[in-house]
């Protein structure tokens, strides 16, 4: 837990610094409009496996999404599901111009057909919606149609916490 700890202490602390060293005026063509839409492709993240995202900035620091994952059958080590299904919702705080400290939080509806975990069947699948939360780096120019994200995205439910983390690449509109 003080390895995550520290590991976050560090990309914060990076983040500020590079945004105080590339902090000169840069010059925006007259043309150019702001991209506050972006569709994007998540790995493993708050999709869970993976996911594809809709974002929608609704001021230069705070952002909403929706992301989408199926999978009509999965398996993964000793797990194996069928018609497994996720919806992230989730609203972020964004600190940057171009190069981004993300913080935000949310939900993540979970529904699953089947279950195998080690032998053991399920056959009654079920829902669940769990929390969820971001701390990351994006690069994000608010003028180009790039966007690369990764961070550490930790789910949580009244039952304990898990960290993942995830990587994500797409476009702004």
């Amino acid at each position: 837990m003080k390895t995550v700890q520290l590991l976050i202490i560090c990309i914060c602390f990076s983040l500020f610094f590079n945004y105080s060293l590339y902090g000169q005026n840069q010059k925006v063509p007259t043309n150019a409009t702001i991209k506050s839409n972006s569709l994007y492709f998540e790995a493993f993240g708050n999709g869970i496996v993976y996911s594809i995202n809709y974002e929608h900035l609704f001021t230069d620091n705070l952002g909403g999404r929706i992301g989408f994952m199926y999978s009509p059958s999965l398996d993964i080590i000793f797990t194996s599901t069928k018609s497994f299904l996720t919806v992230p919702v989730i609203l972020n705080y964004f600190i940057g111009e171009n190069h981004k400290l993300e913080l935000g939080g949310g939900i993540v509806y979970v529904s699953v057909a089947e279950v195998s975990f080690l032998g053991f069947n399920d056959n009654r699948g079920g829902s669940a919606v769990i929390g969820t939360a971001v701390v990351g780096y994006r690069y994000q120019p608010k003028y180009s149609g790039f966007l690369f994200k990764i961070g550490l995205t930790p789910f949580f439910n009244q039952n304990g916490a898990f960290v993942s983390g995830g990587v994500g690449i797409g476009l702004n509109f």
